[in-house]
């Protein structure tokens, strides 16, 4: 195997994984030395921490966004090696990311034994699997990084940010969709838990053959492998698969869809302060909202509120006990 780069996003919610599991799931990730750690709290030392696991812990417990990070950088060798995990406070999904530089060992075989193990025993929402190449050849905005990659094109469609042309990646079949922990997209292996079909339905997912394995696990979880390597994505058939995959699924107008509808939420958190906690609630919810209103049951800030709704919702996101309260 020539050395190359391989990339992991896991992802399922806070409320279905313990915090030790998380925290054993990141050690077996764990193929390189970690040179330095990174984290958006400045907190921890006053908190007590001593080392990176603790801060993890702290961070995955905590009703705020939290991110940290493992990492083991060297530019000039251009061995980029990263373990990082991020808590999205306006949806309660934990992400997991890996970028391992492949070097004496099959860490793309490895680390796809890992995701095989963690998802036989937990629900997760999605996760996906590709070499760095392809990330690039499909998701890199940098128009004349693109024109060198692509050559056989006789134009590339850009989108103009601030005055700047930049390459548009909705016209390579390889490119993906992520928003505050949900991923849509297609690429060279993907799994798909049972708590991902509130976004896409997985008999649909399960329905798609033209692929070059598929597995349906006994919990429901969908594994799909798209081409037959992981630096196939290139091929015309490859390509034709990958497109075949998101015309099946419409995963790209559920991506559209539910980055509106999370948009929304954080706006109407701002706006009115709707405050979120995560874990298990007495009604059997594992997010528990208050919404707080005014005298006619419209949405007002905390302070002007003179009642409160106040409801738990599932992992489906739908709710399984609501109450008004007045303040």
């Amino acid at each position: 195997m020539k050395n190359e780069s391989f990339m992991l996003k896991l992802s399922f919610y806070r409320s279905q994984v313990k915090t030790e599991e998380i925290i054993a799931l990141m050690r077996s990730l764990m193929f390189f030395q970690p040179k330095s750690f990174k984290s958006n709290r400045k907190d921890f030392k006053r908190l007590g921490c001593k080392n990176f696991w603790e801060q993890v812990e702290i961070g995955v417990n905590c009703n705020d966004s939290f991110r940290a990070s493992l990492e083991a950088l060297d530019p000039e060798t251009e061995v980029y090696n990263r373990l990082k995990i991020q808590v999205s406070s306006a949806t309660g999904i934990v992400v997991i990311r890996f970028t391992i530089q492949n070097d004496s060992i099959d860490v793309c075989a490895k680390t796809e034994k890992v995701i095989n193990d963690f998802v036989l025993n937990h629900h997760i929402l999605s996760a996906s699997l590709r070499s760095r190449t392809e990330r690039d050849w499909n998701d890199d905005h940098n128009l004349e990084n693109q024109w060198k990659r692509h050559p056989e094109l006789r134009e590339i469609k850009t989108m103009n940010i601030a005055m700047v042309d930049f390459a548009d990646p909705e016209q390579f079949a390889g490119h993906t969709h992520f928003h505050k922990g949900l991923w849509f997209g297609c690429t060279y292996e993907m799994w798909y838990g049972p708590d991902y079909d509130r976004y896409i339905p997985l008999e649909k997912i399960a329905s798609f053959d033209d692929c070059s394995e598929k597995e349906i696990y006994e919990n429901g979880t969908v594994r799909i492998r798209m081409y037959d390597s992981y630096d196939d994505f290139s091929k015309p058939e490859s390509v034709r698969r990958a497109w075949g995959f998101r015309h099946h699924t419409d995963c790209d107008a559920a991506a559209d869809y539910w980055t509106e509808e999370i948009n929304k939420l954080i706006i109407a958190r701002m706006e009115y302060q709707v405050e979120m906690e995560y874990g298990e609630f007495p009604h059997g919810g594992m997010c528990l909202m208050k919404a707080y209103l005014d005298e006619n049951g419209k949405p007002i800030t905390k302070s002007k509120a003179v009642k409160v709704h106040i409801s738990e919702r599932g992992t489906d996101g739908k709710s399984v006990y609501s109450e008004t309260v007045e303040l």
